[in-house]
């Protein structure tokens, strides 16, 4: 197994869609998969403020954000975690944004997610849309260079 090199760690949490956000509940951890995009240094996604994992981060706001990415066939992988404190977005144009970032990323309903971003920026709503600044990061691999999606 190989540590990934920062800019090998920013180039997986570019390349993949989906990751698994670690939240403290209490005294145990709790995960859910969220799709998440990256823009200016920060992983930005999107849950229901409401659930589980958003009231253990409105309790604790530390987290880690793991991505990971396998080639089974060959049994290659890369993995990497970032960890840190989470934050809301409150900035309305910044919630509507984030909505239509995070549609472009998976290719999905512009108009849809467009409403979505509209309703929940108004006044009076809980946004759904936080973000994990990329500073502390970790990652491995099964072999040098390996990315996964590299078919080589």
């Amino acid at each position: 197994m190989l540590d990934l090199k920062p800019d090998e760690i920013h180039e997986l949490l570019h390349r993949c869609d989906w990751g698994t956000l670690l939240v403290v509940d209490g005294k145990k951890p709790y995960g859910i998969e969220v799709s998440h995009y990256v823009s200016e240094g920060k992983i930005y996604f999107i849950i229901n403020p409401r659930g589980k994992a958003g009231r253990c981060m409105g309790k604790n706001p530390q987290v880690a954000y793991k991505v990971c990415k396998a080639h089974l066939p060959q049994q290659r992988w890369s993995a990497a975690t970032v960890e840190g404190t989470v934050e809301q977005v409150r900035e309305p144009q910044a919630i509507r944004d984030a909505f239509m970032k995070l549609a472009e990323r998976l290719n999905r309903d512009r108009d849809r997610y467009q409403k979505l971003g509209e309703k929940f920026s108004a006044p009076g709503e809980a946004s759904p849309v936080y973000y994990l600044p990329i500073a502390t990061v970790s990652g491995k691999a099964s072999q040098k260079g390996f990315f996964a999606g590299d078919e080589r």
